[in-house]
């Protein structure tokens, strides 16, 4: 999925390797000003938020653990 492949660039870029989680699940939806927002959950039970905007909408942003308690799957 190039979903899939486009967050996993993301993560490269904005975490270190030795601190980047792993996903087990991932969800896409539009968001604010019709930009596109995905949240992964990550094996560390907490969610993580990456959007796709600015002028072209093609540019990839990591805003980051959304909550500080983790979720229970």
């Amino acid at each position: 999925m190039k979903i899939s492949q486009d967050v996993e660039a993301i993560i490269h870029e904005n975490i270190s390797s030795s601190k980047a989680p792993k996903f087990n699940h991932t969800a896409a939806s539009i968001g604010a000003d019709e930009d596109l927002q995905v949240v992964c959950l990550g094996t560390d039970g907490l969610p993580y938020l990456f959007w796709q905007g600015g002028v072209k909408k093609s540019q990839w942003h990591y805003e980051g653990k959304l909550l500080h308690d983790k979720i229970k799957v």
